[in-house]
């Protein structure tokens, strides 16, 4: 019985995808994990705005209304 590997060749001769001779893709290496951006800080921006002011109504809540409406 014979295992197939999984195959680690990499093809560093194909740059980009072609169609009837124009781009239709192009293949670049993946980026680190290093260089994603940090995400805002949501709730400091939410604090900056409302403070310690508690709001009336929920998103889910108004969600859930409009459902029942028959949105």
């Amino acid at each position: 019985m014979h295992v197939l590997s999984a195959c680690d060749a990499k093809m560093y001769h194909m740059r980009m995808a072609t169609k009837r001779k124009r781009v239709i893709a192009r293949l670049v290496p993946e980026r680190s994990q290093a260089a994603t951006p940090a995400l805002p800080d949501f709730l400091a921006r939410l604090k900056g705005i409302y403070g310690n002011k508690k709001l009336k109504v929920s998103g889910s809540e108004v969600i859930r209304a409009e459902r029942d409406q028959g949105y």
